[in-house]
């Protein structure tokens, strides 16, 4: 049945196939799948999807069919948002699983062995245990046999629990897989591990496969971040992220799945900088990517509903909030929110970003091929209106000119699917 559920699910229903596959599809890919409009072009691309994968077809919709039946609803991509699922996803089954259903001192715990990793799993919703985020006392029940142990604002260490409680050794396991995610690693290495493993994106990329020790590229010092948020007049949150650290040639910050900014520095030597860039953001938590002279690491950040308190943003790009929030409501599929988005924008200026978002939402070729045609004027090398406009082009049948505009897409940003669309069009 596995074998054939991947060409199944394609044959009855596409839509349930982005679904499926959304967990592993890049941002470029989205945005080339999305802005393809006739079916046989977009059967071609999902033919091609898997050569940019490490994971065949049948292996993948295998990991996704048991994942959404074991740790989800059942109910297509439920199983990708866990953290079991996600882990699942990327690495395929654990070679083994110590399972703690119950125990006097800890919550339900599970610890999932790899080849070098463990990833400990705790309470009834089986979230992810991360060393540098977390300290034994969230696996801990608040019990009378161990409540006054532990003064309330102690970090609660390996030592402290050996000697003040009497473990059994499923629950020295417990503590000892609480310490690392693997034997050497330490501080930020912890986290740069889970994240790998808990992004399939990354994972099961072509370019990223293999086990994730040979991923982590984070050396030396970890840039500090310092956040701030503010309130635009429009009503929407706006979050300064503050940098400081030492580089010599580059740094960029990343908004996982929404957007990237890139600042080249070129200094002739390391020196110390502080790089403060401005996003626009819904409430909610997201995951934030610095890359400083080819090194990345990832911070945790939580934007909060507007509140009195927060202070009023200085004046900006206009119409900047308005277009960055459209972005995030055509991520989320939200179609009416992000067309009212990028009308508001479109009246505060006639930005790059509001008339692609407007482009890829109107169904008036013409009308969207005019608006990708200001923007390029304003700025050429607008990977996303460079993608959308070769798809509209060659629904117009003029493939030169389509191909055109896909190589100079692929020239900001490589990509197997842009090639892939390259070689499908007519000579």
């Amino acid at each position: 049945m596995t074998a054939l559920y991947g060409l199944l699910l394609l044959a009855a229903a596409p839509d349930l196939w982005l679904k499926r596959v959304e967990p592993v599809m890049s941002n470029d890919e989205r945005t080339l799948y999305s802005s393809l409009t006739d079916e046989k072009a977009r059967e071609v691309f999902r033919t091609g999807f898997w050569s940019s994968k490490s994971i065949t077809e049948t292996e993948y919709f295998e990991r996704i069919q048991f994942i959404d039946a074991k740790f989800g609803s059942t109910q297509p991509g439920s199983g990708a948002n866990t953290d079991q699922g996600r882990i699942y996803l990327s690495l395929g089954a654990p070679n083994s699983i110590s399972r703690l259903p119950s125990s006097r001192i800890f919550q339900p715990t599970e610890i999932w062995a790899y080849d070098r990793y463990r990833f400990l799993f705790f309470g009834d919703r089986m979230k992810l245990y991360s060393p540098q985020i977390h300290t034994i006392r969230a696996l801990i029940i608040p019990n009378a046999g161990t409540r006054g142990l532990f003064p309330v604002n102690d970090v609660i260490t390996e030592t402290d629990v050996r000697e003040r409680l009497n473990l059994t050794p499923a629950e020295q396991d417990v503590v000892e897989a609480a310490m690392a995610v693997g034997r050497g690693i330490r501080g930020s290495g912890n986290s740069e591990v889970l994240y790998l493993a808990s992004s399939p994106r990354e994972m099961l990329s072509r370019a990223r496969s293999g086990a994730a020790s040979s991923r982590i590229r984070f050396e030396g010092e970890r840039p500090k971040i310092e956040t701030k948020q503010f309130a635009t007049p429009n009503k929407i949150p706006a979050l300064d992220l503050t940098f400081t650290g030492s580089a010599r040639n580059s740094i960029s910050v990343e908004i996982r799945d929404l957007e990237a900014f890139t600042n080249p520095l070129n200094f002739d030597s390391t020196k110390p900088f502080t790089y403060t860039q401005r996003v626009y953001l819904l409430p909610g938590e997201y995951t934030i990517l610095v890359e400083v002279d080819g090194f990345r690491t990832g911070y945790v950040v939580n934007v909060a509903k507007l509140s009195p308190t927060d202070p009023p943003a200085d004046p900006h790009y206009p119409g900047a909030d308005w277009a960055s929030i459209g972005k995030q409501y055509l991520m989320f599929g939200d179609t009416s929110r992000a067309q009212t988005c990028f009308k508001r924008a479109l009246v505060a200026a006639r930005s790059v970003d509001a008339l692609v978002g407007t482009a890829r939402l109107t169904k008036d070729l013409d009308q969207a091929r005019n608006l990708l045609t200001e923007a390029l004027a304003i700025q050429p090398n607008h990977f996303e209106a460079l993608l959308t406009l070769a798809a509209i082009t060659a629904e117009f049948q003029d493939y030169p000119l389509a191909r055109s505009y896909y190589q100079r897409a692929l020239t900001i940003r490589p990509s197997p699917a842009i090639e892939e669309a390259i070689r499908q069009l007519k000579n």
